[in-house]
């Protein structure tokens, strides 16, 4: 199967998406974050003009596929890097391994410092996930920022 498509970011500051939740710009503070969640993109959906997404999330309360418009102005998107070349198949098998995990609330509060982690093998959060599957080191303490980061210094 075809690689996936890239990454989206959700804008949880008031200042860059008027549609973020009191939620999201907690998230932010907490995370040190403009954006409150990640999203890998799988797909795009020929019916819909939305995206088959894959996460963990706060709202749905824990791991899922889901289908996002990510054009609407509330997210920001990048590519992979080359060098993350991650096909629909392994996607839709970590999707299957880990689709009854709960969100990992306590696990995202430790991302204020490298030195606390939790490792709850039962919870993800986003970026907690994200990492997972791009295999990056440390994946418990990375933040959707920090994420976003490592994406565009790998771009360049």
């Amino acid at each position: 199967m075809s690689c996936c498509f890239g990454l989206i970011f959700y804008k949880g500051t008031k200042k860059e998406n008027p549609d973020s939740l009191i939620a999201d710009n907690l998230i932010c503070k907490i995370t040190r974050s403009r954006f409150s969640h990640v999203e890998l993109v799988l797909y795009k959906n020929k019916e819909e003009d939305t995206y088959k997404c894959l996460s963990s999330s706060f709202r749905d309360k824990g791991v899922r596929l889901t289908d996002i418009d990510i054009h609407s102005g509330s997210w920001e998107i990048l590519k992979l890097p080359e060098s993350k070349n991650i096909t629909l198949r392994s996607a839709f098998d970590f999707y299957e391994y880990n689709k009854n995990r709960k969100y990992d609330l306590l696990g995202l509060l430790c991302t204020l410092s490298d030195r606390l982690k939790t490792n709850n093998k039962n919870k993800l959060f986003c970026s907690e996930l994200i990492a997972e599957i791009l295999d990056l080191k440390l994946y418990e303490n990375q933040s959707p920022e920090r994420i976003y980061n490592y994406i565009i210094k790998e771009l360049d």
